[in-house]
């Protein structure tokens, strides 16, 4: 991850806001927060990244496990990769009612 690198869960929760900018991830995933496991933003959250970049896949975030927004607000904005996902790359995604999701 350009931003932060996670070997484990991430949780953005209550009422939080995570923003990222200008943040690269060279060779690997996760221009702008890359989780080995699950990433999960909740209780009215924002995750926002701005021009995150990578080499490997998720030019936004990468998760290595499930993706879960729940009631909460993520927002990927220029974000570019070699591979695969240019906002972001999950193995399983879930967005639950109340959510914004914008890439």
């Amino acid at each position: 991850g350009g931003g932060f690198n996670a070997l484990g869960n991430v949780e953005i929760a209550g009422n939080s806001t995570v923003n990222i900018s200008n943040s690269r991830a060279e060779s690997g995933s996760g221009g702008g927060l890359g989780t080995e496991k699950d990433l999960k933003v909740l209780t009215d959250s924002r995750l926002i990244i701005r021009n995150g970049t990578a080499g490997g896949s998720g030019g936004g975030f990468y998760a290595k496990g499930r993706a879960l927004i729940s009631r909460s607000t993520v927002s990927i904005e220029d974000a570019t990769v070699q591979q695969s996902g240019g906002g972001f790359f999950a193995l399983d995604v879930v967005i639950e009612e109340m959510s914004s999701v914008r890439i």
